[in-house]
């Protein structure tokens, strides 16, 4: 009996030795992690006294709960500066599924926030592109199907304006960023017939000519004079070569260019002939494509002028115009009106220049009646309640230099002087050119 006691006892010492200490670190997975400096406190892990939770007392990867709390909100200030920096690595492509996913998922902002009643209509457009590429894009944002309605109207004609207005709206602008001189212009050229060799799109096709026709505006006004000596043909065979592109950017401001051309190599009678051409298209309805397209009338009338039928180039010769844009120093200035573009762009809407240039060649052929004729049509333009208020100062100062070369210098000087009271924008060669009249009629 004592013997068997023995070995029983012998038996449970041995499971003893064998017993291990499993403590909550143990049970709940908790990793321990080499700290190499001092702890200020001993950390303790113990079980809550509702024994679900387990809590960390005194440290957290070494450090002690104060010290975390402060690296966290550091971490939590950092991941908020850098958050666009962070999506922007995750996400490069914002048209991938995962970025709309992303979104999709998002709850910081309400705005913009995509959801189940959006996201197959945003991955069809996705689809379609990767399809179709840009007419694609086009069919699904500008959809003709009234069952399908998207982001725009769904009947066939607001969705082709809308196509337009999108154009000159993106277009017009862009072209103010391209940089002065002529050989950074030409190299955006080659871009452009690029994308025309290799695009199918009509839209992008479009937009390209539209845009490439804009830079030739730009371009033909930093050549040499027209009327260089010993290079004059070759000079004027450049300048007939963008005004063929030039004409197409709408129904008028690029005939008043082609007029100045003529006015400035002398050749009067051409000049006016191309004048009288703008005058029968011309029509204050007309959309000034580079002054804003947002308003309720413009769409009506541009809607009444054009139809899904017409070629843009062909809306754009019938229903658009722009201001006449002279760039300083412009090669096509008529020499009268040098000192307007001494230092800066002048933009005239072109009624007003085209009776300015009439004024000037019938002056030019000795033509006294139609002369008088033309600064009177002249200054009904600039009296004209279209006028715009960022061009009137200009016209004003237009209408008084031709006032002052009639010999006209009381009109002169008060045309002037309304030029300086204007709230928009002030023509810089109207402070120049007061005084010098006021001495002239003081003498």
């Amino acid at each position: 009996m004592n013997g068997n006691s023995k070995q029983q006892d012998n038996f449970d010492d041995e499971n003893l030795l064998v017993m291990k200490k499993t403590t909550y670190w143990d049970i709940y997975g908790v990793k321990r992690f080499s700290y190499p400096g001092k702890r200020k406190f001993t950390p303790l892990l113990y079980q809550s006294l509702d024994g679900g939770r387990m809590v960390i007392l005194n440290d957290v990867f070494g450090l002690t709960i104060s010290q975390f709390e402060r690296k966290y909100r550091a971490c939590l200030e950092r991941r908020k500066s850098k958050e666009q920096w962070i999506l922007n690595l995750r996400y490069p492509d914002k048209s991938s599924k995962e970025y709309l996913e992303y979104l999709e998922n998002c709850t910081v902002c309400n705005k913009g926030k995509i959801d189940q009643s959006n996201n197959k209509v945003l991955l069809g457009v996705l689809e379609s592109i990767q399809c179709r590429g840009v007419d694609g894009l086009i069919h699904n944002l500008f959809s003709l199907n009234n069952e399908h309605p998207r982001s725009l109207s769904t009947k066939s004609e607001s969705s082709f304006i809308s196509l337009d207005f999108l154009l000159y709206k993106t277009t017009c602008p862009a072209i103010d960023t391209v940089d002065n001189g002529v050989s950074r212009h030409y190299k955006a050229l080659p871009c452009i017939y690029s994308l025309l060799n290799c695009e199918s799109s009509t839209f992008i096709i479009d937009s390209c000519n539209f845009f490439k026709d804009n830079i030739s505006q730009i371009v033909v006004q930093l050549l040499l004079s027209p009327n260089t000596i010993g290079t004059t043909y070759n000079i004027r065979k450049r300048y007939h070569t963008l005004f063929r592109h030039i004409i197409k950017t709408d129904a008028v401001s690029g005939w008043l260019l082609y007029s100045s051309f003529y006015y400035v190599t002398r050749q009067f009678n051409v000049a006016l002939r191309i004048t009288d051409y703008v005058l029968s298209r011309w029509s204050p309805c007309m959309l000034l494509v580079d002054s804003g397209v947002d308003s309720d009338i413009q769409t009506n009338e541009y809607r009444h002028n054009v139809h899904t039928s017409m070629s843009l180039n062909e809306r754009l010769k019938i229903a658009t115009a722009q201001h006449v844009h002279y760039g300083p120093n412009s090669s096509l200035i008529p020499e009268e009106l040098k000192l307007e573009v001494e230092s800066e762009v002048m933009n005239i809407l072109p009624n007003v220049m085209c009776n300015c240039l009439r004024f000037l060649c019938y002056r030019h052929l000795g033509d006294i009646f139609n002369r008088q004729q033309a600064i009177r049509d002249l200054y009904k333009a600039v009296k004209d309640k279209y006028l715009s208020a960022n061009t009137e100062s200009n016209a004003l100062t237009l209408l008084g230099v031709c006032f002052e070369i009639s010999g006209d210098k009381d009109i002169a000087y008060q045309c002037y002087d309304e030029a300086l009271q204007c709230d928009s924008y002030i023509c810089p060669s109207a402070e120049v050119r007061r005084p010098i009249i006021n001495g002239e009629r003081n003498m």
